[in-house]
């Protein structure tokens, strides 16, 4: 399937249909200037139709729609598992709602678990000052 740098290609069941036709002209019709691409008095889907695409062109033609169908499913699939995410919780891959609950038992405010070592305790490296430099 050929992935074109730029813009996405026009789908062919919606949207401006004399763009799908131009585009669609533009890639597969033998041009050197636009003007050999359709009359001056002709609509694009005129010349769309009356020119003759190969049938390896119309199969082309066929498959640039299953891009659109894949990003689709894509987001099909996906948008339940977003939604999913978005109500449970903040973390919800590896923190889940029930997760709190365990976490309720246990009171830190009393300080019991607690045991302050002399080596935490502030000393000139952790507490922070205006030093003045008299020199």
């Amino acid at each position: 399937m050929p992935n074109f740098a730029g813009g996405s290609l026009p789908k062919c069941d919606r949207g401006d249909r004399e763009y799908y036709h131009a585009t669609m002209l533009t890639l597969f019709k033998p041009w050197r200037h636009g003007k050999n691409l359709k009359e001056d008095d002709q609509s694009w889907n005129g010349a769309f139709t009356n020119y003759k695409f190969t049938p390896y062109q119309t199969e082309l033609m066929k498959f640039f729609d299953v891009c659109y169908e894949c990003n689709n499913a894509r987001d099909d699939y996906s948008k339940p598992l977003k939604q999913q995410n978005a109500t449970d919780g903040v973390f919800p891959h590896w923190f889940s709602a029930d997760d709190n609950d365990n976490f309720d038992g246990d009171n830190y405010d009393d300080g019991g678990d607690f045991i302050v070592h002399e080596e935490y305790e502030a000393d000139q490296y952790t507490s922070i000052e205006r030093r003045v430099n008299k020199g």
